[in-house]
């Protein structure tokens, strides 16, 4: 018999890890502890499994982008039918780095085990159950309606051993039950685990993307008006994705270098292979050139856009959340022939290549949040525009006098930047386009385009090299690199959603799939 058993055999794992070095598992999974009735340690590994290649550790935030415009496919076959919007050909893709449902579920059951645990009180059983509430929005977002787990399996019952999906209203049910318990028990304040606050972020963003409109901006309100976060400064923006910690953070999964993966970390997939990624997407070159930046002209720069040049030479020293792909000829940085852009956002940790500890929840969402539900309500242009211009202050750098540049035509330039800090229009497309900046490549958009009905379009390179140079990004007649459209997905398709893998369903006879364009 297989069925949830599988997770019951991994539950058994993770937990026994928690006690034991010598048994076979990821080191990465593992934490050293004596008692194996210590529910702190027990709280630990719920984290760690929650960063699992296949969930936090990197897949659930590439399954939020990699089909969307943030995004072109350059090379290779990583995620290709993802990228296509062609998920029912991935239905197959079950192996344990691909299969985000079942390292979440590996999650729940063990956060189960904690919360079924008489001795389990307080601030332990609280961090469980917030975590089996993010892991249930988690699936309920990717894949729609799933089995309802809440007991310790038995492996005698077969009703509870293949569960039938839930209704999406019993999801959210329990999720926010979940976390109204939780709130009443969790006592710290440490990042790495949930806190009050964290229970409130969440809430705004289930109740954002169940359509509840007016509890996803009461909850927001909670958060904004505790005053216990604030933004990132502009100058230390890329610091603050490539650390730990932060006054913006509200929760984040704190990796370290002993869980170094190397070409699986976060950062890898999207990476400039001259950093050692495998460079398998690369950036959208007109999104990145939507960001305000004075190397193409713009009057002041956009923290979240800097764009570096990179060589081999330089490779150890660029700090921008872009990298432009070159060579270095007489001692100076000059575009490549291709000029492929890719993210820099995640390039990693104490000098470890891709590294990165997932923001899993930050103050800039919260806002965001807010200033959705408000826009699609219509019910309060000037308080989304005073979010976004406060938004916007974070993230503008404020421009200083160049080198050549006569006191007037800076002072033209600091006006446009005055001048952008109070210039949001409020309306919702606006607020989806923050959005889109402010989490570029963090998971959010495909959710943000899905839950907005909008259609979104994909793309992939179409040549490497052009025969005729064009202008690019930094003014030299280098190419950087034209792309095409791969498809466009209409507003309302089936393929926004994720196919339940083929796996699980064998396991568990009683699972369906959600969707028609994944069979039942």
């Amino acid at each position: 018999m297989k069925g949830l058993n599988k997770y019951i055999v991994a539950s058994f794992l993770a937990v026994a890890s928690l006690s034991s070095c010598n048994l076979d598992v990821n080191p990465t999974d593992k934490v050293e502890v004596d008692n194996m009735d210590d529910i702190d340690a027990q709280v630990r590994g719920l984290f760690l499994l929650s960063n699992g290649v296949s969930y936090y550790g990197r897949n659930f935030a590439l399954y939020g982008e990699i089909g969307t415009d943030n995004y072109v496919f350059r090379n290779g076959s990583r995620f290709l039918q993802e990228h296509r919007m062609e998920k029912h050909a991935a239905i197959g893709y079950s192996d344990s780095e691909r299969n985000t449902y079942a390292q979440a579920f590996k999650v729940i059951v063990n956060a189960n085990f904690i919360i079924n645990n008489p001795e389990a009180q307080g601030d332990g059983r609280g961090q469980a159950l917030f975590v089996r509430a993010l892991a249930y929005s988690d699936l309920l977002k990717m894949y729609g309606p799933v089995p309802l787990v809440l007991d310790n399996t038995d492996v005698n019952d077969v009703e509870t051993l293949y569960p039938t999906n839930a209704t999406e209203e019993a999801i959210y049910t329990q999720i926010f039950a979940d976390l109204a318990e939780a709130e009443t028990l969790l006592t710290g304040t440490s990042k790495e685990f949930a806190t009050v606050g964290a229970v409130q972020a969440l809430k705004s963003r289930v109740y954002l993307e169940k359509g509840d409109l007016d509890m996803a901006i009461a909850e927001a309100d909670k958060v904004i008006n505790s005053r216990s976060y604030e933004l990132t400064k502009p100058g230390d923006l890329f610091n603050y994705f490539n650390g730990v910690g932060g006054n913006e953070t509200i929760l984040e999964i704190k990796v370290t270098t002993d869980q170094n993966r190397g070409s699986n970390n976060f950062g890898s997939i999207p990476m400039s292979s001259v950093l050692g990624g495998y460079a398998s997407y690369a950036a959208n070159p007109d999104f990145v050139k939507s960001f305000d930046n004075e190397l193409w002209g713009d009057p002041f720069t956009d923290a979240r856009g800097t764009v570096e040049v990179v060589t081999g030479a330089n490779k150890n020293v660029v700090s921008s959340m872009f990298l432009l792909e070159g060579e270095e000829k007489d001692g100076q940085m000059e575009v490549s022939s291709t000029a492929f852009i890719f993210p820099n956002k995640f390039r990693g940790q104490e000098n470890v290549i891709g590294l990165h500890s997932p923001k899993v929840l930050r103050l800039s969402e919260v806002l965001l949040n807010k200033a959705e539900a408000i826009a699609r309500q219509n019910s309060g242009a000037q308080e989304v525009k005073d979010i976004i211009n406060e938004i916007r202050a974070a993230r503008y750098i404020k421009p200083t006098i160049q080198a050549g540049e006569t006191a007037e035509d800076f002072q033209v330039r600091l006006d446009a930047y005055n001048v952008a800090l109070t210039s949001a229009t409020g309306t919702l497309e606006e607020v989806l386009e923050e959005k889109r900046k402010e989490f570029a490549f963090e998971g959010h958009r495909s959710y943000d385009l899905r839950r907005n009905d909008l259609p979104v379009t994909v793309y992939k390179v179409v040549s490497e090299t052009l025969e005729t140079p064009v202008e690019g990004p930094l003014g030299t007649e280098k190419n950087t690199y034209s792309v095409e459209e791969v498809v466009t997905v209409e507003a309302g398709s089936e393929q926004f959603w994720f196919p339940i893998p083929e796996s699980e369903q064998l396991a568990n006879p009683n699972l369906k799939q959600n969707f028609a364009a994944y069979g039942e």
